[in-house]
């Protein structure tokens, strides 16, 4: 028979259900700001409030973070394999503030 014998392999859920959660608060994290960049892009560029150019421009400032979270991603996380994570982490806040 083709079939294999051997029992599945149990799901670590010990290990997975803290990744699930992370990447879930991650989602819902950007989902909490995305609402107030149109107030953002308004209050910022000194938008009129039926201005028809805020929902191009709130979409370029959702798309120029992502992009810049794409970009970063790759570089951040092997320096901060090699540094720790601590002082990237705060040298990262200190330059964005």
């Amino acid at each position: 028979s083709d079939r294999m014998d051997d029992a599945a392999t149990p799901v670590p859920w010990r290990s997975v259900l803290p990744i699930l959660g992370v990447m879930f608060v991650d989602g819902v994290n950007m989902m909490l700001v995305f609402p107030f960049v149109p107030f953002l892009v308004r209050s910022t560029l000194r938008l009129s409030l039926e201005d028809p150019n805020t929902p191009l421009m709130s979409g370029l400032m959702g798309a120029a973070f992502l992009l810049g979270q794409f970009f970063a991603s790759p570089v951040y996380g092997p320096l901060s394999d090699r540094r720790g994570r601590r002082p990237v982490l705060l040298s990262c806040m200190a330059v964005s503030t």
